[in-house]
């Protein structure tokens, strides 16, 4: 890309590229497998990481409870702009490194399963880096041991489990923020899990299903997995539309559902504990639209979140 170009330009020519490449069924499940993985590391060892660094720099307020990499990695790329010796460790490539890390965590938090399969390894080895970068070796380890686990077929330490969607066994409980305590904050990551897996492999699969099926779907029928551009589109259909059925609450349920899908991959995770409920029922409401019909993603929304409400009752909640 040519490097005169504005970040809004640069974006549409990404997007445009991934959705030229549809994937196999069988490519496509892997790749959102790898982006529940991806997602997880992002949130549970690398934003910590950052997170505390810029802390002790004075660079974020210390008691900011956000874990979002897109925000952390911003401010690291301003202040290296500023300052090319801002991090402990030098490195020439540092530049670069931070640009993948935030590619890696675009790559997560918009669906754009192409680039997972074809450029994880490079986006888990920023990660790696970056935590070496700013002097965080025990997450640098834990990052190349699901690198290992991935990419190099060496089994997980930790055992593989029957079930995908229990806190990783990578995840370190003591990084708990300041403002919860340790079993809220083990509640949060539980959340974040089966929310992320709602998201993934039921929302917004149903989301493209019905988008795919409408006069201009062809458009659709790529791999990358949004939820976000998904909701904005039928946002922007409702309102361009002079009748759509039920037209005001069909948009209070739409602008619901995408500020749902902002708090998870924003990591905000103080709302999502204490709303939780709400958000599942935020895109359990999108999918009983009577437009949309999307009733077997609805049933299997509320199932997850059945789920998670008996996990979370095992907390005395």
């Amino acid at each position: 890309m040519s490097s005169n170009i504005t970040k809004d330009q640069q974006r549409a020519e990404l997007l445009a590229n991934q959705k030229a490449i549809k994937l196999t069924h069988q490519d496509e499940f892997r790749a959102i497998q790898f982006r529940r993985i991806f997602f997880m590391a992002c949130t549970c060892l690398l934003a910590p990481v950052l997170s505390d660094f810029l802390k002790a720099k004075r660079k974020l307020w210390i008691n900011n409870h956000k874990l979002d990499t897109d925000f952390l990695l911003n401010i690291m790329i301003e202040e290296f702009g500023k300052n090319p010796y801002f991090f402990p460790i030098y490195m020439e490539n540092t530049e670069s490194i931070l640009k993948a890390a935030l590619l890696g965590r675009t790559a997560v938090s918009h669906g754009f399963l192409p680039m997972i399969l074809q450029e994880g390894q490079s986006f888990l080895s920023s990660w790696i880096t970056l935590c070496h970068l700013v002097d965080h070796a025990e997450e640098a380890g834990k990052l190349q041991k699901i690198f290992n686990h991935l990419y190099s077929g060496i089994p997980d330490p930790s055992g593989k489990r029957e079930d995908h969607y229990t806190i990783p066994e990578f995840v370190e409980l003591s990084s708990t923020p300041r403002v919860m305590s340790f079993t809220e904050f083990e509640k949060s990551l539980l959340v974040q899990v089966y929310m992320m897996k709602a998201d993934a492999e039921i929302f917004g699969p149903a989301l493209r299903h019905y988008l795919v099926n409408e006069p201009d779907g062809d458009k659709y029928r790529n791999s990358v997995m949004d939820t976000q551009s998904y909701l904005m589109d039928l946002i922007e259909r409702c309102i361009r539309r002079a009748w759509w059925p039920e037209k005001t609450r069909t948009l209070k349920c739409l602008y619901h559902a995408k500020d749902t899908r902002n708090l998870l991959f924003h990591a905000e995770i103080i709302p999502l504990l204490d709303r939780h409920e709400n958000l599942f029922e935020s895109w359990i409401a999108v999918c009983d639209l009577d437009i949309l019909k999307l009733f077997e993603g609805s049933a299997r929304i509320l199932q997850t979140k059945r789920q998670l409400a008996t996990l979370l009752s095992s907390y005395g909640q």
